[in-house]
């Protein structure tokens, strides 16, 4: 890498500090059994770890909404300035939700899982995508680490959160729920210290960042021109080019292509239009709702059988570094299997390991579940690492991002609909049934997959 100047260090430090602090969401497995505990002693009688998905089905849909028009934001405002409203937001929905937790589950909702993620939406692809742009050579290297400033987040946050709260590692009752006063009286002062906390990472990350530079934007954005044939037999595209012209705007409804990389950039109203992007939608759609389940369940999970807080803890913290190590690991396993198999595998693996999740009850409990608990957070991972680049491959580095976005309306709007059943299997039947759930789903997107994708190596 080429000596680099004083801005894009910067820049990459507060991206850094950014998606540190946004990635701090992902400690809702953690947070979780604390919140419902609390819940069900003060304010909401009836909460239960059934009701426990709608926090889920919340974020991911206002994540993915959000996420869908930052880029517009981001464009219009800058990224130092959407990144410092987008800080404002995510620290107040935390520090408010120190109010809410004692009003109802229902407020908790809006604050907590809605507002936060406004903030976190906003944040998480403005500063990949203008970090990327500081750094075109090396936008693999600066992406993974960014994101993996992400995972890393919530190593440190589960740790943060479980020795403030829980320091004399009281145990739950034996429905899985925490009685203790002292312990639960905490709860409402821990979201006022983590804003805090957040706010002081975030606010420096601002500071830091830079918006990346005009002249290259400018450079890149002029590098263009219009493909005005197309081909419908290729086999490994649903689309390609043949003669190009000069982009004049006559065209902007059929693709772009690159002179630099002499790639082919469907536009957004051309690319939803095409099967691909069906089967894309559909298939992540699937393929995600085990990764959102147990980041919101496996602990209280665990606490059904496991009387060791800490060692929850400990077990969920160092999931999140597993799982950074699998993203690197999927991404290199689909560059030799590509798309198709890569995902076939990560679907058998996840269907497999979910629907026998509850064997880890019955025999060395704590040894199996570690076992269980870090294969699947190795392996959920495989699949947000092969549907981003799949995206690209397919439909070019232009629109990426927000195509990448409206296909996960398809996880979003799934997990809405899932939630219902989720909580009425999960309160009705228990664990087993809610893991057989998702785990069919996983099944039922390989068989996708090897049906759609048969002619695709």
């Amino acid at each position: 890498m080429a000596r680099l100047s004083a801005k894009q260090v910067s820049t990459l430090t507060g991206s850094c500090l950014l998606h540190l602090m946004i990635g701090s969401g992902g400690t809702f497995a953690n947070l979780n059994t604390y919140m419902t505990s609390y819940l069900r002693q003060n304010s909401s009688r009836d909460a239960n770890y059934g009701q426990s998905v709608w926090f889920t089905a919340v974020s991911v849909t206002t994540f993915t909404t959000i996420t869908i028009i930052s880029g517009c934001i981001g464009n219009k405002l800058g990224t130092r300035v959407t990144c410092f409203i987008a800080t404002l937001i995510f620290c107040a929905a935390i520090a408010v939700t120190a109010v809410t937790i004692k009003s109802s589950l229902l407020m908790v909702l809006l604050s907590f899982s809605f507002a936060q993620n406004v903030g976190n939406g906003l944040i998480y692809s403005t500063v990949i995508v203008n970090a990327i742009k500081w750094f075109p050579r090396h936008k693999g290297l600066v992406s993974g680490l960014i994101t993996g400033s992400n995972a890393f987040s919530s190593f440190i946050f589960i740790q943060m959160q479980t020795f403030y709260l829980n320091p004399n590692n009281i145990t739950p009752n034996s429905d899985g729920y925490f009685d203790e006063t002292e312990l639960l009286s905490k709860v409402p002062k821990l979201f006022t210290l983590l804003s805090l906390v957040y706010g002081f990472i975030g606010f420096l990350g601002v500071c830091l960042i830079f918006n990346s530079d005009d002249n290259y934007s400018e450079r890149q954005s002029n590098q263009t021109i219009d493909v005005i044939n197309v081909n419908d037999s290729c086999d490994n595209d649903v689309y390609s080019s043949t003669t190009t012209t000069t982009n004049n705007g006559d065209n902007e409804n059929l693709m772009n292509q690159s002179i630099e990389s002499n790639e082919v950039n469907y536009s957004l109203r051309y690319a939803i239009k095409t099967p691909l992007f069906t089967i894309l939608l559909i298939t992540f759609a699937l393929s995600t709702q085990t990764t959102y389940l147990m980041n919101s369940m496996i602990k209280a999970f665990g606490q059904s059988y496991i009387s060791d807080d800490h060692y929850l803890s400990v077990i969920v913290s160092l999931s999140f570094i597993i799982n950074g190590m699998g993203g690197l690991f999927w991404g290199k396993v689909m560059d030799h299997l590509k798309f198709r198999d890569t995902l076939i595998t990560i679907n058998a693996i996840l269907a497999v390991t979910t629907f026998t999740l509850k064997i880890t009850g019955y025999y060395y409990q704590k040894i199996m579940f570690a076992i269980w608990d870090f294969s699947l957070f190795f392996t959920t991972v495989g699949v947000f690492s092969c549907f981003l680049p799949e995206v690209v491959r397919k439909f070019g580095h232009q629109n990426s991002i927000t195509i990448y976005g409206l296909i996960h309306t398809g996880p979003a709007i799934l997990n809405v609909i899932m939630s219902p059943l989720l909580e009425w299997s999960l309160n009705r039947i228990g664990w087993f049934a809610d893991f057989c759930i998702v785990a069919s789903l996983n099944a039922i997107s390989m068989i996708v997959i090897m049906v759609s994708y048969s002619r695709i190596k």
